[in-house]
């Protein structure tokens, strides 16, 4: 799972909740564009809410199948369509992944000068 992709929602979107109802908005130039205003349900804005840190798509699957009673096949379906869905619509975005553990835990040497 090394080489999964890592999502997180874009920095050109304003999102409100208004009603229970989650509404993102996408900004160009600055100024919202109210014509492209997109709402999202409740399993929606739950998968939209954990992207506000980047996930993987099994990430994302766990949150789920954590929160919902549902088939891992069907989850596995939404949360792919959802994540289609956000690419085709530039609502997400393709994250870096984070260095492993391991390069983080790699000896650097140092040394002392006088």
């Amino acid at each position: 799972m090394a080489n999964a992709a890592v999502y997180v929602r874009s920095a050109n979107v304003v999102t409100r909740k208004i009603d229970g109802e989650t509404l993102v908005v996408p900004v160009r130039s600055g100024v919202g564009d109210l014509s492209s205003i997109y709402s999202l349900n409740g399993a929606g804005t739950f998968i939209w809410e954990a992207l506000a840190q980047p996930c993987t798509q099994e990430m994302l699957l766990r949150y789920v199948l954590e929160t919902y009673e549902t088939t891992p096949e069907q989850a596995r379906l939404d949360v792919k369509h959802f994540i289609a869905q956000m690419l085709a619509t530039n609502l997400l975005e393709t994250a870096m992944p984070a260095p492993s553990v391991a390069v983080l835990q790699t000896p650097v040497s140092v040394e002392a000068r006088t």
